[in-house]
């Protein structure tokens, strides 16, 4: 027998539909070791092509086969002899995978190749013609996973016979679309079965849900799933602080999920601003920066630590603490808490309704962020020995705090009213748009 993809021609013995299933795992790997060190140079641009196709519909196969050994394996009750309580617990721990997408896994086996009841009876197999199509790589794994979630979430109300249809029908969409029009095929095909509308609200609302995970470099990964009513509240909230902030001296390369996220957390940071929130465990909602006091003074050069252990760069704990309120703490040798001291803002009520009637609003060349935006920016860091006075402050919105702290932005007062110099210029700029009435006028002849 010979495996032929695209000029590649890898001899395999003919004697393999004799073998068991661990005998040509075990044989398929000598054939992926040949082609990871065949020589690519060899190949015309169209084989590949044609080998990145053949490859993907072969990888396909392949996880088609690992659907239908985790079915037989869930049938089985396999996870119990080895002490794990479900397919997803002894998946997840043996593929190193998250829950979630073990769980998925599951679904998507038993769906394709049938599942036990909780009785012990067989259950017939929901999707086999995705398992079908799934086995001869026409379709890949997200589309399945894509099929079996749409039926799964069709009302209870529509039955059997309309749910295999739509499964056979998203079947052979799946065939020609890529797995995020075929999403929205699903909610076409659940349109044509329930005519009736949508599911009821308190039915999509038991379905929303949001998580977070941090990958490697403490990047917090979220995902979110709200009603279509839920969703219209957020959406509304974040539109305006989504907005793009373009100025003449600094352009918003933001893209549209960036400037989502920065809106996202610029409504989180006023929740936390103005103390409207409820407590957790007794405490007022805020987020805590841990560091010692030679760290802070010293220009804070090593970071610190948020209360879960998450590390904070040096420069963000210098913009944090522009605007914070530091609670000092006696820690022991170990690092243990002895004694916590009451919080003291770094700038108190009153400087700072100062300093909004001066500023009015952020003072960055060309921004119209309102006051109730922005934050109190010390021009010169008081752990540098900077004082909270109204000449040492100046009100910056969210994104151009980072904007100065990460780019070194020069700002200085000049009859009362700060001016910035961006890095590697000498020409200092002023924002009028909070001050129109202090715009030179043109002096008649």
């Amino acid at each position: 027998m010979v495996l032929s993809v695209a000029g590649f021609s890898v001899l395999v013995m003919d004697s393999i539909t004799d073998r068991r299933p661990v005998e040509l795992v075990e044989q398929l790997g000598g054939v992926i070791e040949r082609l990871q060190s065949a020589s690519l140079w060899q190949c015309s641009n169209a084989e590949l092509l044609d080998l990145l196709t053949g490859i993907e519909a072969q990888v396909r196969a392949l996880q088609a086969v690992g659907l239908r050994l985790l079915a037989q394996a869930d049938a089985r009750g396999a996870a119990t002899t080895v002490g794990a309580t479900s397919a997803v617990a002894v998946l997840r721990a043996s593929c190193n995978i998250t829950a979630a997408d073990a769980a998925s896994r599951v679904r998507s086996a038993a769906a394709l190749h049938g599942a036990v009841s909780a009785s012990g009876a067989q259950l017939p197999a929901a999707l086999p013609d995705a398992a079908a199509a799934f086995a001869t790589g026409s379709i890949g794994a997200e589309h399945v996973r894509v099929i079996v979630e749409g039926v799964r979430r069709l009302p209870d109300r529509i039955e059997s016979p309309a749910r295999e249809l739509a499964g056979c029908w998203l079947t052979e969409q799946a065939r020609q679309f890529d797995p995020v029009v075929l999403r929205r095929l699903v909610a076409r095909i659940a349109d044509v079965l329930d005519p009736d509308g949508r599911p009821p609200a308190e039915e999509l609302a038991a379905r929303r849900w949001l998580s977070w995970r941090s990958d490697a470099d403490g990047m917090q990964v979220g995902r979110l799933v709200l009603d279509p009513d839920a969703a219209a509240i957020v959406q509304t909230a974040l539109a305006s602080l989504a907005a793009p902030s373009s100025t003449a001296e600094v352009r918003d390369d933001r893209d549209g999920p960036q400037r989502h996220a920065d809106a996202l957390v610029e409504l989180a940071r006023r929740s936390l601003l103005t103390g409207g929130l409820p407590t957790n465990g007794g405490v007022r909602p805020q987020v805590v920066v841990t560091l010692d006091w030679d760290s802070l003074r010293d220009q804070l050069r090593t970071g610190g630590r948020y209360d879960d252990g998450e590390r904070v760069a040096a420069e963000s704990v210098r913009r944090i603490a522009c605007d914070a309120r530091v609670i000092p703490a006696v820690l022991g040798a170990d690092g243990v808490p002895l004694d916590i001291g009451r919080a003291r803002y770094t700038v108190p009520p009153l400087p700072r309704r100062a300093l909004i009637v001066r500023d009015r609003g952020c003072a960055f060349p060309g921004c119209d962020r309102p006051a109730p935006w922005c934050e109190a920016h010390h021009i010169m860091h008081w752990a540098d020995g900077g004082t909270t006075a109204l000449d040492n402050l100046v009100l910056l919105c969210t994104r151009h705090h980072h904007t100065v702290h990460a780019q070194g932005w020069r700002i200085a007062l000049a009859r009362g009213r700060p001016e910035f110099t961006a890095p590697g210029d000498t020409t200092p700029r002023r924002n009028h748009l909070h001050h129109p009435d202090q715009i030179p006028l043109p002096q008649p002849a």
